[in-house]
């Protein structure tokens, strides 16, 4: 009825906690120390590289604790990145299995179409229901997008070698 979970499923999933926990340690407790107004997003590229360089189940899995490990270190109250980080890990994972090669322009590719949906995910509020100016806000969002692209190629090796170590069992 229930089949034995393997070790190496085991340590697949105490590896991506523990990523997790140490994004989150960066993400939640040492960039708000070196913020300007902005900071940088380090879950949105690690759930897009674990998705495309694994699988959509795989992916989907991984954004989910990713966007709920995201709105908790951004002190969202919202599952907004939960459900976001989620799609992104599905839909990553299915163009990685079918039409995406899983190299590194892909992935950055990838990555900064997700650090603009997040980006409009963060400012939407603002914009439609408070009034903001777009044109305030674009210095901190290009900021951010562009430290949020360094830290995915930072991230790149690390990542890729996560799925790799996932994919091999």
């Amino acid at each position: 009825m229930f089949r034995k979970i393997e070790r190496t499923t085991v340590m697949n999933i105490l590896r991506c906690g523990l990523f997790l926990v140490v994004l989150y340690l960066i993400q939640g407790v040492i960039l708000p120390w070196f913020s300007f107004g902005w900071t940088p997003l380090l879950f949105v590229p690690a759930a897009v590289g674990i998705g495309l360089f694994t699988d959509s189940g795989t992916g989907a899995f991984f954004g989910l604790f990713a966007g709920i490990f995201c709105d908790f270190a951004l002190s969202r109250p919202t599952i907004i990145f939960t459900l976001a980080l989620t799609l992104a890990g599905l839909l990553t994972g299915y163009l990685g299995d079918t039409v995406i090669s899983k190299r590194f322009v892909p992935y950055v590719s990838l990555c900064l179409v997700f650090l603009l949906a997040a980006w409009f995910i963060q400012v939407f509020p603002l914009l439609f229901f408070r009034g903001a100016a777009i044109q305030d806000m674009l210095p901190s969002a290009i900021l951010q997008l562009i430290t949020s692209l360094i830290c995915a190629a930072i991230m790149y090796p690390v990542l890729k070698r996560l799925a790799r170590k996932m994919m091999r069992t």
